[in-house]
């Protein structure tokens, strides 16, 4: 099985429209606290591995270096939470 493509080149737009489709949820809605956002692309992006990979620890390999590489800085402390086993709500 490839390797899915890390979000390096994705939009913020494809990177909401990609997580709706792994997940089924909907992006927060505008206004949300900004947190809610990050939290919901970690999610998105370990649910979508965890369905390609079908292993905990390379899903969370593959999500976390997804989120690093995507344009905002923010989302670090998730890769790290991710990596370090935190729980994904």
């Amino acid at each position: 099985m490839s390797e899915p493509r890390l979000i390096t080149d994705l939009t913020r737009r494809e990177l909401e429209r990609k997580c709706e489709r792994m997940t089924g949820l909907k992006v927060p809605a505008e206004g949300s606290p900004r947190t809610a956002w990050h939290e919901w692309v970690t999610a998105g992006l370990y649910v979508g591995a965890l369905r390609h990979f079908k292993d905990d620890a390379k899903a969370r390999q593959w999500a976390a270096e997804s989120l690093r590489t995507f344009l905002d800085e923010d989302l670090a402390p998730y890769a790290d939470e991710l990596e370090a086993g935190a729980s994904v709500a």
